[in-house]
């Protein structure tokens, strides 16, 4: 039992503030996108949420419990400076990258949406001139 008692102990004094300032926003945002994925609120494809709340879940985890990170890096021959330039530029391109899926999402219903317009626009004063003319 005592055992443990300093394992649990050990986990939770090594964990930070900001630690779990970061876990606590990325389970927010985890949270929100799943409701909002759900609900059907914001029209997105089940591949960019999956994607979304992998990259947030494991920021949730490698906030958590650094030292996994530091394992996978040492496994991998990284070193250990190595660890924050990857986390930081991680986080920016997948903002990034989900910026333009976003983007390219609204652009495709736009331009959808264009054309469904200026199909039925044609096609609606040729069937108007074609039953005008089928009467004369």
């Amino acid at each position: 039992m005592d055992v443990y008692t300093n394992v649990f102990s050990c986990i939770i004094m090594d964990i930070s503030l900001y630690q779990y300032g970061i876990a606590v926003i990325a389970a927010y945002i985890v949270i929100r996108r799943s409701i909002m994925f759900f609900r059907r609120i914001q029209n997105q494809s089940f591949l960019k949420f999956f994607s979304f709340v992998t990259i947030w879940g494991g920021i949730a985890i490698f906030a958590l419990w650094p030292s996994l990170a530091r394992e996978i890096t040492h496994a991998l021959g990284m070193g250990e400076n190595l660890n924050t330039i990857i986390f930081i530029t991680f986080i920016i391109l997948f903002t990034l990258v989900f910026r333009l899926l976003t983007l390219i999402e609204r652009l495709e219903s736009d331009i959808t949406s264009i054309i469904r317009k200026d199909a039925l626009s044609t096609l609606l004063p040729t069937k108007l001139r074609k039953g005008t003319q089928d009467e004369k």
